[in-house]
């Protein structure tokens, strides 16, 4: 029976069937009818359907269609033929891997019961030679009387070669293939031709890496098995098994006590990735886009990391980047302007609610991110910073603008203060996965600070405080940020904009504590909070008097101004002068009455009503036309 495949070797051992092997090393015909001989193997398929028609044992053949092995590289049609291979016994040590294999963390854990113990119950032996040049060739030499000797190093080699052996010998095929040992029977041992399966040397990484045995015996006694190794999925039946092969044979021992798996990343449409196909955007093209952390955060914050595969959408890289290292970088920008002003980054002294806050929620981050990193879980690190760095900007640094700009220094210190430490620890936890705008934060802390290291790279892993964690506060805080968000779709409805204040919003069903009506108040422009009893719902008072307009006609002005200012490219360090000209008595009585709240929310030294401006902005409010110039 020929042998072409592994169910005809089963088939030939099962049957005692006779071996018959008409293919050379070369694909070409050698057993057969002699014009033939020398023929490519895939031009015999021909000439064999001729002789059976010529001969009339073939009534009709036709082409089907069918999965066939050709090479990855050039494409030429291959064939399963059997040469003599050198084995290890993999069933001798089966019940040994599977023990081993008990004291390995997988994740995630359901490969540790599911695939790679399957690969391990199903494993055959393992061929671990190659009949090929390019490779170590293996140190095994055999004489005609039959002894083979097996060499273990240099030394070893010099001590029993016929040849002269230098130290510093090439070990490849093409030289070791000169060099015969001296055998016992008197005449010369030549190494056999074959070279080492390549994962046989993959295998051994975790200590041939480091040369041993010939080196390093002390350190492998304190750093083998590793801690932690990663690769994708498809390595759980190739490196993961031929590290645990190798490292319980040797040591009998598991190489590795941790194993984070990853899945295939696949093109936009699920096919793989290809770059004859061009499905694919070059990564340099995201990098230069949206930065290298975009890219790592969606990877990392992906089913990627659970051993799933992932169809790659360039999309999801974009929004990440605006989600996260747009966020990050404004509130890192934002702090800037006030970062002269503060070298201290580990001040949780504030009593200021906002400020205990966000102080709590960083401790729980911390600690969630702590438990999330210590069992590899990313996944769980990337949903929370997500959702912490929007509450960071969307919610403290807005609702505390006016104090970083507060004449009271006492309470503009502490907002400072605030969000320095609360930077500082964000950017030592997402090092890891956003290693460049993490090290953006930490240098821009480290102009004020110069006692922090060099690079936030070089800093320990931060610590959280659990008496600073507040998980009453945290949802005291959610349920205000609930009601503002019900009474914020209430005042859509009644078509009112925020800036337009009203007289208070009624919450029922709902113990709000006082601390907290000044950020309700705030956030919805409101004077006041009425809570009363009830089933819960949050209703405005939407009725609109004269001075409520006139404050709102205040609020739309200082939006102008400050849009103005931008245009201008003006720091909060520039002062300006504001130059008015106006016919409506609205508008006039707004300005005078809120010409404190004007100066404070747009850097104003000076208000000044004149007809004579050089390049006025014209601004409608409540249907009354103003014309303004601000003076630098």
């Amino acid at each position: 029976m020929a042998i072409y495949g592994e169910f005809d070797y089963q088939m030939i051992r099962k049957y005692n069937l006779p071996l018959i092997q008409h293919i050379g090393k070369d694909g070409s015909l050698i057993l057969g009818p002699k014009e033939w001989i020398g023929l490519w193997f895939k031009k015999v398929d021909r000439e064999v359907i001729d002789d059976l028609y010529s001969r009339g044992l073939l009534v009709e053949a036709k082409d089907y269609t069918h999965s066939y092995p050709f090479c990855y590289r050039c494409e030429t049609p291959l064939i399963y033929n059997a040469v003599d291979s050198w084995f290890v016994d993999i069933q001798k040590i089966k019940p040994r891997l599977l023990k081993r294999a008990e004291e390995i963390t997988w994740y995630p854990e359901n490969i540790k019961e599911g695939r790679f113990k399957y690969i391990l119950e199903t494993a055959p032996d393992w061929s671990i030679s190659r009949n090929r040049f390019w490779a170590t060739a293996i140190p095994v030499w055999k004489c005609e009387c039959g002894k083979i000797k097996v060499v273990g190093s240099i030394k070893e080699l010099q001590e029993n070669a016929v040849e002269e052996v230098m130290d510093n010998v090439d070990l490849h095929k093409h030289i070791v293939d000169d060099i015969h040992l001296k055998c016992e029977c008197g005449k010369s041992m030549k190494r056999i031709p074959e070279v080492l399966d390549c994962w046989f040397e993959s295998g051994s990484m975790p200590f041939a890496s480091k040369h041993y045995p010939f080196e390093n015996k002390d350190w492998l006694v304190k750093n083998y098995p590793a801690d932690f190794i990663s690769e994708y999925i498809a390595q759980v039946r190739a490196w993961f098994y031929y590290m645990q092969v190798i490292g319980v044979l040797l040591m009998d021992k598991a190489p590795f006590k941790n194993v984070v798996v990853s899945g295939t990343i696949l093109a936009s449409d699920g096919s793989k990735m290809s770059k004859s196909k061009n499905n694919y955007t070059d990564p340099n093209v995201l990098f230069d886009t949206y930065g290298a952390d975009a890219v790592r955060f969606y990877l990392m914050s992906s089913q990627l990391m659970r051993a799933q595969d992932l169809n790659f959408l360039d999309d999801n890289v974009k929004e990440i980047h605006k989600k996260l290292m747009m966020i990050l970088s404004n509130v890192k920008n934002f702090y800037e302007l006030f970062s002269s002003e503060n070298d201290v980054l580990d001040d949780l002294s504030s009593k200021n609610i906002l400020d205990k806050w966000i102080i709590s929620r960083t401790n729980e981050l911390i600690k969630n991110s702590t438990k999330n990193m210590d069992d590899y879980n990313t996944l769980g690190v990337c949903k929370d910073v997500l959702e912490y760095v929007d509450e960071l900007s969307t919610w403290f640094v807005r609702r505390s603008r006016n104090r970083f700009k507060s004449e009271d220094l006492n309470e503009k210190k502490e907002a400072i203060r605030t969000l320095a430490y609360a930077l500082d620890s964000l950017s030592k936890l997402i090092a890891p996965i956003t290693p460049f705008i993490a090290e953006e934060i930490y240098q821009s802390l480290r102009k004020t600070n110069y006692s922090k290291n060099i690079s936030v790279h070089l800093e320990y892993w931060p610590k959280y405080n659990e008496e600073l964690i507040d998980e009453e506060l945290h949802r005291d805080m959610s349920k205000v940020r609930e009601i503002i968000s019900i009474a914020l779709e209430e005042r859509n409805k009644a078509g009112i904009a925020v800036r337009q204040p009203l007289k208070k919003v009624i919450v029922s069903g709902a113990h709000i504590d006082k601390k907290f009506f000044d950020i309700i108040i705030d956030e919805l422009n409101v004077k006041e909070v009425e809570l009363i009893e009830g089933e819960f719902s949050v209703k405005l008072d939407t009725n609109l008097t004269k001075e409520l307009l006139l404050e709102g006609a205040a609020r739309d002005l200082m939006r102008k101004l400050n849009e103005s200012r931008k245009e201008m490219g003006l720091t909060i360090k520039d002062s300006v002068v504001l130059q008015v000209s106006t016919d409506s008595e609205m508008l006039k009585e707004m300005i005078n009455t809120f010409s404190t709240d004007l100066k404070k929310s747009a850097q104003i030294k000076e208000i000044v009503f004149t007809s004579s401006l050089t390049s006025p902005k014209e601004v409608i409010i409540q249907k009354e036309k103003l014309l303004f110039e601000l003076i630098k």
